[in-house]
């Protein structure tokens, strides 16, 4: 149970990270410091280079995710909750890489983020 803990912390980690990272003008609200930091930013921002920095992070997370599920060490269960993980991160980045609706896009990473604190983040 322990080292299952340590798993999840090890993702979650990598998610926070992710999330920190998130590169969707319309996804991240702070103080007005940080808004308009991100405008600059994002004053000639390229749509395709933004679904392509969010898809390398949350590729980062699905590789992650997989490698705990093809863990033989692991209990069936726990095997189950990593595969699934995976399973929504990848349709989260199919979603990602064939949508140019960022309103779609910030739904499927907010369903995501509810997938993560539903099942890994109060399953701990």
């Amino acid at each position: 149970m322990f080292m299952e803990n340590k798993r999840i912390q090890e993702w979650l980690k990598k998610f926070a990270l992710f999330e920190s990272r998130s590169s969707l003008p319309e996804l991240r609200y702070g103080p007005p410091r940080e808004a308009i930091l991100r405008r600059i930013k994002f004053y000639k921002f390229i749509t395709q280079e933004i679904r392509r920095e969010i898809t390398r992070g949350l590729g980062e997370l699905y590789e992650t995710a997989l490698r705990f599920a093809k863990d033989g060490t692991l209990d069936l269960p726990e095997r189950e909750r990593w595969t699934r993980l995976s399973v929504h991160i990848a349709q989260t980045i199919n979603t990602i890489i064939d949508g140019y609706d960022t309103m779609k896009i910030e739904k499927t990473l907010e369903e995501l983020k509810q997938y993560v604190k539903t099942n890994l983040e109060d399953g701990r």
